[in-house]
C-alpha cells in the first residue's frame, strides 16, 4: 500500500513540474512544413501518373491494333509522323486505308510538343519521326497476333520512355 502511495506522490510531483508542451508557433511551423512536404509529394506523383497514363494509352493502342488485325484476319501496316498516323489493311493483296484507326497513337497529343520519337524497327532500322508520314510501314501487325517488332523511344526534357514490342505481340514500357 505504501508503495502505491509513493508512486502516486511521484506522479503528482512530475505533473506539477515545468511541463509546458508545444507553443502555438511551434505547432504552426510543423503543420506548415508538413503541408509543403505533402504538396511536393502529391505534385510529383501526379506528374508521373500522367506520364504513365500516356504510356499506358499508347500501349493499349498498340494492343488494340494487334487485336484488330486478329479480328479482321488481315495484316495492318502502321505509317506515322509526330502528328498523325495512317493504318492500311492488306485485303486480297490490296492496301486499304483505315481512317477510323488513324486517331490512335498521336505522339503530339499524348506528350508535349517538344517530344522526340525514335522508332527502332524489328529489321534493325532506326527512324526519327518528324512532320511527314513515313512512306513505309514502321510496324506490321499480323493476324496471328505477332508483329514485326519495334522499340519506340519517346524523349522529352525530363524523361526517356521506351515502349518495347516483341514480335510475339508482348508490349511493355521502361522509364529513365
Amino acid at each position: 500500500m505504501e508503495y502505491l502511495e509513493e508512486i502516486a506522490r511521484m506522479l503528482t510531483l512530475e505533473i506539477g513540474t515545468k511541463n509546458k508542451g508545444f507553443t502555438l508557433i511551434e505547432l504552426i511551423v510543423v503543420i506548415f512544413i508538413m503541408g509543403i512536404a505533402s504538396s511536393y509529394i502529391v505534385l510529383n506523383s501526379s506528374i508521373f501518373y500522367s506520364i504513365e497514363k500516356s504510356d499506358k494509352s499508347l500501349e493499349s493502342d498498340l494492343i488494340f491494333i494487334s487485336e484488330e488485325s486478329i479480328f479482321l484476319g488481315s495484316p495492318i501496316l502502321w505509317h506515322a509522323s509526330l502528328d498523325q498516323n495512317k493504318f492500311y489493311i492488306i485485303k486480297n493483296g490490296l492496301k486499304h486505308e483505315r481512317k477510323d484507326l488513324s486517331e490512335r497513337l498521336s505522339f503530339s497529343q499524348l506528350y508535349s510538343d517538344n517530344v522526340t520519337v525514335i522508332i527502332n524497327t524489328g529489321d534493325g532500322n532506326k527512324y526519327q519521326l518528324n512532320d511527314e508520314i513515313t512512306s513505309f510501314p514502321l510496324i506490321t501487325f499480323y493476324p496471328s497476333g505477332e508483329n514485326s517488332g519495334a522499340r519506340i523511344e519517346i524523349r522529352s526534357k525530363q524523361l526517356l520512355t521506351e515502349i518495347n514490342m516483341k514480335q510475339n505481340g508482348e508490349v511493355f514500357s521502361a522509364y529513365e
